[in-house]
């Protein structure tokens, strides 16, 4: 799927159920991969800003470490409406953006955290060459 129609579809079909869980707990490697990695990255930070590429159901947002929810500034961008609302109904505190993760709205050096899983196997790797210079000065980008 590389359009926006299709993943609406997607987020708002029946099938996804598992897509839309929230998982808790180290229950799940690439859960368990994303909350050791914000446990060391987010300590670097006072109010850090992060970012979602293609995020789907914010994927990456659900595995924030507890300690870090109110600290961090959250932004999911998804090419699906569908996507960002279903990020929205489980993290409200987040913003959504929707938009294309090959055009990406956002000033440079706005970010300090990028993060993505699997997103530039929907997008496109390009998709993550553009989203380096969104990265502040000492920002972070991690990928699956």
């Amino acid at each position: 799927m590389t359009d926006a129609k299709g993943w609406d579809s997607y987020w708002q079909s029946q099938q996804n159920t598992q897509a839309l869980a929230v998982q808790t707990g180290y229950t799940d490697p690439l859960e368990q991969h994303w909350q050791a990695f914000f446990n060391r990255a987010l300590r670097q930070y006072a109010s850090p800003v992060l970012l979602e590429l293609a995020c789907g159901n914010g994927a990456v947002i659900n595995t924030l470490p507890h300690a870090f929810t109110d600290s961090v500034n959250a932004v999911g961008l998804d090419i699906s409406i569908h996507g960002i609302a279903n990020l929205l109904r489980h993290h409200p505190q987040s913003s959504g953006v929707v938009a294309s993760a090959d055009a990406l709205p956002f000033q440079q050096q706005r970010f300090d955290l990028v993060v993505s899983q699997f997103g530039a196997e929907y997008a496109s790797s390009n998709a993550l060459l553009q989203a380096l210079p969104l990265l502040k000065e000492k920002g972070l980008m991690a990928a699956l």
